[in-house]
């Protein structure tokens, strides 16, 4: 095989975590979150990484951060409704994120 071929096969894998990640969207027991992010972290494995480590570890705890709001939403939701919204437009504002960089770490 070729390091190309090789290139696209893991452009091929990360693709196919991106997509457990939108059906995560739609099912609650697949987590959205951490599929994006090994999306990402799929892409590291070209033979030029994309990605700073720096910014995957941010990317790791700014994820962690949303994963547990959206694990604890229906604590906070008890006394403040409005923070429903809030936090579920933050967790897909995060995975359209993780998805541009996808798309990004591709072409670059």
């Amino acid at each position: 095989m070729e390091v190309e071929s090789i290139e696209w096969l893991w452009v091929l894998v990360g693709l196919i975590f991106l997509l457990f990640s939108v059906v995560g969207l739609f099912n609650k027991r697949i987590p959205v979150i951490p599929f994006a992010f090994l999306s990402l972290l799929i892409l590291q494995l070209k033979s030029e990484p994309p990605f700073s480590v720096e910014l995957l570890i941010l990317l790791f705890f700014a994820g962690f951060l949303v994963m547990w709001l959206d694990y604890q939403v229906y604590q906070f939701v008890e006394k403040y409704p409005f923070l429903y919204y809030i936090i579920k437009g933050v967790r897909i504002s995060f995975f359209l994120f993780l998805c541009s960089l996808y798309v990004y770490g591709i072409f670059q």
